[in-house]
């Protein structure tokens, strides 16, 4: 569980937001910049969840992911199999 929470953490792309082709947001619609200030409380329980959708499948995480607006979702799925899959290993 370690292994997973720290790889996780050391993705650095996720923070990009996808919009389809044509539909970017306007000037007052894009996202701010928020300061990091350390983890929520029941930060525990996303890899834990991440965890148990990883040994449900593929399309049960991709449905999760996509449920709560993950940026590149189906990119942040495949790091997660690939990471679940070294620790396996």
């Amino acid at each position: 569980m370690v292994e997973l929470f720290i790889a996780i953490n050391s993705l650095d792309d996720l923070d990009v937001q996808e919009y389809p082709k044509g539909k970017d947001p306007d000037d007052d619609e894009t996202d701010d910049v928020i300061d990091e200030l350390g983890f929520e409380n029941g930060f525990v329980l996303h890899y834990i969840t991440y965890l148990f959708l990883l040994r449900r499948g593929s399309e049960v995480l991709l449905k999760y992911l996509k449920w709560k607006r993950i940026p590149k979702a189906q990119n942040f799925k495949k790091q997660l199999f690939d990471i679940y899959n070294q620790i396996n290993s």
